[in-house]
Parts: C-alpha cells; sequence; structure tokens
C-alpha cells in the first residue's frame, strides 16, 4: 500500500512555502520592462533582456525540476527504503516539515517511530519553514535541539534525516549534530540522510539556488568526521542522493 499524494501536491507547496521569491520577480520583471521604455544605453537594455533570461530560466527550470522530483516521481514511498516487519527503534528527523513519517510507518509497521523537529527560528531563519509549520502542524514532533538529541546512548536502531540537515547552515553545528545521531545509534545502526547536492545537475535546474544545497564533499567531510562509515551512497534522479551511514559501534 503507498501513501497517496494530492495533485501536484509537492510544486503547490513549494509555490506557497516560497511565494514572496515569485512576487519579488514579479515585481523586477515589470520594473525592467518599464525601463526599457526609458533607457536609451543599449548596453544597459542588453543587460535587462539578458537578465530577464537567465531569471525566467531560473524561475521555470526550478519549478520544472521540482515538479518533476516531487509530484512526478515516488521519492516520497522513499523507494531505497526496503520493507521490514522487526520492531525498530526509529527516529525521523525534520526541520520544521514532515512529509515521510507515514511511509515510514508503513515500510516499518512493528515499530516504534518517534518524530523529532530541530527547527529554531533563531538559528535556521527559513521564512519558508515557518510557513510550512503554519499550514502542516507538526503536533506528534519533539522539539529537538541539533547539539543533544533526548535519547540515551545506543537507544536508537535507525535515524531518518529527509531533505532537512541542509537546514543547519553552519559546518560545526551539522557535525555536532550528526555525532549526536551517532551517539543515539546502537552498534551496526543505520542513519539515512537524503539530500540534493550541489553539482552538475542541480546546479542546471536551480542555478544561483544550487548555493542552498551543499556539496558531495561537503556531506562526506560531515560523515567522516562524526565517526560514521559510509555503507552506500543511493542516487535517486540525477537530483537526489541518499547517504546511508553505519555505526561501527564505537563513539566518536
Amino acid at each position: 500500500m503507498e501513501i497517496v499524494r494530492k495533485p501536484f501536491q509537492g510544486i503547490r507547496n513549494i509555490v506557497y512555502f516560497n511565494w514572496h521569491f515569485y512576487v519579488l520577480f514579479a515585481i523586477l520583471f515589470t520594473l525592467g520592462i518599464v525601463l526599457l521604455f526609458y533607457i536609451d544605453s543599449v548596453f544597459l537594455q542588453v543587460g535587462i533582456v539578458v537578465a530577464f533570461i537567465f531569471g525566467t530560466y531560473s524561475l521555470l527550470a526550478s519549478l520544472v525540476v521540482s515538479m518533476y522530483v516531487y509530484d512526478f516521481t515516488d521519492v516520497y514511498q522513499l523507494a531505497w527504503i526496503s520493507e521490514d516487519k522487526s520492531f525498530l527503534r526509529i527516529l525521523n528527523i525534520h526541520a520544521g516539515f514532515d512529509e515521510t513519517s507515514p511511509v515510514i510507518q508503513l515500510k516499518r509497521p512493528n515499530s516504534e517511530l518517534t518524530i523529532c523537529d530541530f527547527y529554531q527560528p533563531t538559528k535556521h531563519t527559513e521564512i519558508s519553514i515557518e510557513r510550512a509549520r503554519k499550514k502542516y502542524p507538526q503536533p506528534n514532533a519533539i522539539v529537538i535541539q541539533t547539539s543533544l538529541l533526548p535519547f540515551e546512548n545506543q537507544s536508537i536502531d535507525e535515524v531518518y534525516v529527509i531533505f532537512a540537515a541542509h537546514e543547519i547552515r553552519d559546518n560545526t553545528e551539522r557535525e555536532v549534530f550528526f555525532k549526536e545521531v551517532y551517539r543515539v545509534l546502537v552498534p551496526g545502526g543505520t542513519a539515512y540522510i537524503t539530500e540534493h547536492v550541489r553539482g552538475l545537475a542541480n546546479s542546471f535546474a536551480y542555478t544561483v539556488g544550487v548555493f542552498h544545497f551543499f556539496t558531495d564533499k561537503t556531506w562526506l567531510s560531515n560523515i567522516k568526521h562524526s565517526g560514521f562509515n559510509l555503507e552506500d551512497k543511493l542516487p535517486y534522479t540525477p537530483f537526489i542522493t541518499t547517504y546511508k551511514l553505519q555505526k561501527d559501534g564505537t563513539t566518536p
């Protein structure tokens, strides 16, 4: 059985959460058209047209790719996770917006799933997340801090961090968070980190927006310094990568 999503749920959420960017684009686009009628400099006119082309491409490309990933693939069915009916203690950690817990629970029907939200407005300043939290309240989520997960050492079997870890913008904070994930996992426990990775495909798709994502090198560095072993890298479409991490039984 699959979790059925509403038609175009992904792209509708993206537009709603980030509507300020689209309003700003519309204002700048209108201002540019007006300026074209009042500027005599060919150089400036060409500059405005080039800016129009780049801005329009950036907007449309990001929307088309996002719609493809979130509405026309089964990315939210978490295809890289196999079904397991054994009892597992699981954490699903998000940053104010959770669309994956029902799927994880479906694939782990006999497990104990705890949902955690690390988003803090004073540290993770994303207005889009504020809108997401208001539209989709998470009453079952435990509010946590990235620096100290409220769980005992070696008490969790699996941890999922899906489209969330990049919201931890500070590299030191992100490494501390990964070490906390390592600490709470049992020896041999697994963590799944799913992200857009800053690379060629996402650069073409999101242009300057790609800098909101981190490079593969950054993720691998965070993984190494937290003590994890990288068990596998699971590509899903050219735009999504899941890092499958395993704890080797020692504390970093």
